[in-house]
């Protein structure tokens, strides 16, 4: 074996090595994240919907002027929010009257809804279960892969991708209100939550002289129907 493929083979161990223990350092940051977040292992995720309310709530049906289609719009999910979250359990629905010749209806939170409720930036959800990291990779074939981006400042940053669980769900409750749960986020949060695993990535950051990366920001949002616990 020549010298110059013996090098390429140190280096490449290297780098694997390198890039072994800085995923071990990722995957315990990640943790770390949820669990600060999530102390009590019952809020690792959160089914949300539109509005930060002060409940109970009496729902509308008009809108004062000027009433733009997107707040129409999201007036109607809101409703139809709180009237599956109510055949679930969590708000207890009663009668209010009538507003634009339709009925309305005043939400209260039930003892199982104040259980679960996490208010959360612009928005309300109620969560369960506690996220458990799995494994990291570099790359998913629809996602692009791992690399280090280098700013003028000598700051880097990275984007990390990991597998992940859901312990401890509800599950009795999840199988009876899978068709509510499936009608407002879709087939994809039916399937993570059947399944329990899932998919997402994180940011980090290492400025200019720092030895270690740091976890850039919180981690959020995995798609449009649910998000991670994150300190307020």
């Amino acid at each position: 074996m020549n010298m110059r493929i013996i090098v390429i083979l140190i280096l490449g161990g290297i780098v694997f090595l390198l890039t072994k223990c800085d995923f071990a350092h990722f995957k315990e940051k990640i943790q770390q994240e949820f669990d600060a977040s999530n102390p009590n292992g019952d809020k690792g995720f959160c089914l949300y919907f539109p509005g930060k309310g002060v409940y109970p709530y009496t729902s509308i049906n008009t809108l004062s002027p000027p009433a733009e289609s997107i707040n129409i719009k999201y007036n109607n999910i809101l409703n139809n929010s709180l009237h599956a979250f109510a055949q679930m359990g969590l708000f207890s629905e009663e009668p209010a009257g009538k507003d634009d010749g339709k009925p309305i209806y005043r939400y209260s939170l039930t003892p199982l809804g104040q259980q679960h409720i996490r208010r959360q930036g612009k928005s309300d959800g109620f969560c369960f279960g506690r996220i458990v990291v799995q494994s990291l990779k570099n790359s998913y074939e629809d996602m692009p892969p791992t690399e280090d981006i280098t700013y003028i400042s000598g700051r880097k940053r990275k984007r990390v991708y990991f597998d992940f669980t859901i312990e401890n769900l509800p599950d009795d409750w999840l199988k009876a209100n899978m068709p509510f749960i499936k009608k407002l986020y879709g087939k994809r949060m039916e399937q993570i939550l059947s399944k329990k695993q899932a998919r997402y990535s994180a940011f980090f950051a290492k400025e200019a002289g720092d030895k270690e990366w740091h976890i850039l920001n919180k981690i959020e949002i995995i798609d449009d129907a649910f998000f991670l616990a994150q300190r307020e």
